[in-house]
């Protein structure tokens, strides 16, 4: 996945890597920035064999912030991630849909 800092439509860096895989790395992403300018990406990711969730966190220039890291990654199918900030609690939510082998679609 990579990804492009912006302001007001105009860029402001060129094109980075956030995460990678050689499997279907960032399917289904997200992203939310806190009042500092660092983001939380997320995405949908397949290196283990099955999809998982990942995310990355981005200094406010669009620097990595350490590595890549699993959020979740059970044996079941995690899908489709988004990504929100709580200004109140200081902390990332992140939700996403977990496929059991029976309701997969």
């Amino acid at each position: 996945m990579q990804a492009l800092t912006c302001h007001i439509r105009l860029p402001v860096t060129s094109q980075f890597l956030i995460g990678f895989s050689t499997a279907f790395s960032g399917r289904f992403s997200g992203v939310t920035v806190v009042d500092t300018g660092q983001f939380l990406v997320v995405w949908q990711d397949r290196r283990n064999g099955n999809d998982d969730i990942y995310g990355q966190r981005l200094s406010s220039s669009g620097g990595t912030s350490g590595s890549n890291f699993a959020i979740a990654n059970a044996a079941d199918t995690e899908q489709t991630p988004a990504v929100a900030w709580s200004e109140e609690a200081q902390v990332y939510l992140v939700v996403w849909h977990n496929c059991h082998t029976s309701c997969c679609w």
